[in-house]
């Protein structure tokens, strides 16, 4: 049964590429449930679930991803990877702060990083101030 869902999502997925990057859609990122973001074209790409890993490969290499490790996949216009420069807060305490859940979706503005984390219920937030950009848990 395993394999069929597999062999399903596979089609499901390559059908969908070509799709996207008819669309003006021409990168595809994997996400790791740790957070880490690969990019590749999808100009020729192929995806194929090996072992039970996804292992995509494109004209500029491969890469293989534990699929107990997938947390999500998407479409981007460009190749620019989010770069997180502080982890858990390491910011002013007084800077106007946006705030997103680390799925994308905005979940406000606020005043400081303080008010925000007395705003946000427990779990794991992107912040982004004028200066910095970085992940932060609230419990």
């Amino acid at each position: 049964m395993l394999m069929k869902r597999e062999w399903l999502t596979g089609c499901m997925l390559v059908a969908t590429l070509a799709a996207m990057a008819d669309d003006g859609y021409p990168y595809l990122t994997l996400q790791t449930t740790a957070g880490t973001e690969v990019k590749m074209a999808v100009d020729k790409m192929t995806i194929a679930f090996v072992n039970g890993q996804l292992v995509a490969t494109n004209s500029e290499g491969s890469q293989q991803i534990p699929l107990k490790d997938m947390k999500m996949m998407y479409f981007s216009e460009t190749a620019t990877q989010t770069v997180v420069t502080a982890i858990d807060g390491a910011t002013a305490t007084d800077e106007k702060v946006t705030v997103y859940t680390v799925g994308g979706r905005l979940m406000g503005s606020f005043d400081s990083v303080k008010e925000a984390r007395e705003a946000l219920r427990p779990g794991i937030y992107v912040m982004k101030t004028n200066t910095k950009t970085f992940k932060t848990t609230i419990k």
